[in-house]
């Protein structure tokens, strides 16, 4: 199990929608299973994938994450 935490609960709805829109589905934790300014990703790895797919995984969450940058407002309002 690895963890991706974000601040911004908002960031990481739309992250979502994208990482299901190109194929990929991420288990999205929030409130109240986690703190509301730490929501988070559970991505599940599996001896069965390949180094590629991995690979592909991330940098696809890493263009989600270019794409829709946190809200620097929300995440002080959280905090």
């Amino acid at each position: 199990m690895i963890p991706v935490i974000f601040r911004d609960p908002n960031q990481i709805l739309f992250i979502h929608k994208y990482m299901l829109n190109h194929g990929y589905f991420l288990a999205c934790v929030m409130a109240p299973a986690v703190p509301v300014n730490a929501p988070r990703f559970r991505i599940c790895a599996t001896t069965d994938m390949t180094v590629e797919q991995m690979d592909s995984l991330v940098n696809m969450l890493l263009q989600a994450i270019k794409e829709h940058p946190e809200n620097k407002d929300m995440v002080e309002l959280l905090n």
